[in-house]
């Protein structure tokens, strides 16, 4: 079982504060999201057992472009909790604190790092980071993630933020 059960993002005065386009994989955070730079993402790796993935960008600011955290916390589902008028799982961070403090992390070196984590009763996560220049002055991080399962069951994504 590897599945993605949730996402959780803080919400701006424009909206979301990660816009998501999941066709080209890209995730864009909006400019008024300072102060809430995160987003999370939920997957179940067994019954009632997980791991969340937190990106958080560690500066609040847009240009230049803060360094990117990534974290992994360990969680059990909790009974459930209604939000939005729909039920949905109550998820714990096993170590105590919170997911926006992740159990395990790395703020990514620029221009390119790569995050290795392998503790035993997780999955094996490996995480690649490269800042890249765009045309028009920008930058952009291109994420390569892959998590393996004991016994082999791979997730593998890129994400460009």
């Amino acid at each position: 079982m590897f599945n993605c059960v949730g996402v959780e993002r803080p919400v701006t005065r424009s909206g979301p504060a990660w816009r998501q386009k999941w066709q080209s994989q890209v995730l864009r955070l909006e400019e008024d999201a300072v102060g809430d730079e995160d987003i999370l993402f939920f997957f179940e790796t067994k019954k009632d057992q997980g791991i969340a993935l937190t990106l958080l960008r560690t500066g609040a600011f847009q240009s230049p472009l803060g360094p990117l955290l990534i974290g992994v916390s360990p969680y059990i589902t909790s009974g459930s909790m209604v939000g939005d008028g729909m039920e949905e799982p109550n998820m714990v961070p096993v170590h105590g604190g919170t997911f926006r403090r992740p159990a395990f992390r790395r703020v990514m070196r620029t221009p390119e790092d790569v995050w290795e984590l392998d503790v035993a009763g997780l999955p094996k996560i490996r995480a690649r980071d490269e800042r890249l220049q765009l045309d028009n002055g920008g930058e952009v991080d291109v994420l390569d993630f892959a998590m393996t399962l004991p016994g082999g069951v791979n997730h593998a994504g890129r994400v460009r933020s």
